[in-house]
């Protein structure tokens, strides 16, 4: 069993300089759930996630989001409503190069405040 970390962003084609010169907001995709069992840094439960568990998970967040509503991202996996950041705006699973799955979140965060932050190494 593995503990919960905060990964390393991961690289993406939103080109900052280019499409974020007028934008109020800053995307990217992140891999936030990888295939495995986790055990929660904070709250000690444990979680098994496999394609099929992730798979349902993206199904979900469409349905959710067609009925309009939105996922947040917390700051420094927190559950508290005033640490979140921005929403997830798509959610998807990939297979990985060594054979593995994993699910990956496409993360809009607002600029402000927020944007100074190390966003990707803690949300």
């Amino acid at each position: 069993m593995r503990q919960v970390v905060t990964f390393s962003p991961v690289e993406s084609t939103f080109e900052h300089d280019k499409e974020r010169s007028n934008a109020e907001f800053d995307m990217f995709w992140k891999e936030v759930f990888p295939e495995g069992t986790w055990k929660h840094s904070n709250r000690g439960f444990t979680i098994k996630a496999d394609k099929a568990r992730m798979e349902k998970w993206a199904k979900n967040f469409t349905k959710q989001k067609e009925l309009g509503i939105q996922v947040p991202i917390p700051y420094g996996h927190s559950y508290s409503a005033d640490r979140n950041v921005g929403f997830v705006e798509e959610l998807e699973v990939r297979e990985k190069e060594n054979g593995k799955h994993s699910t990956y979140a496409l993360l809009s965060i607002p600029l402000g405040e927020d944007s100074k932050r190390d966003r990707r190494a803690h949300v």
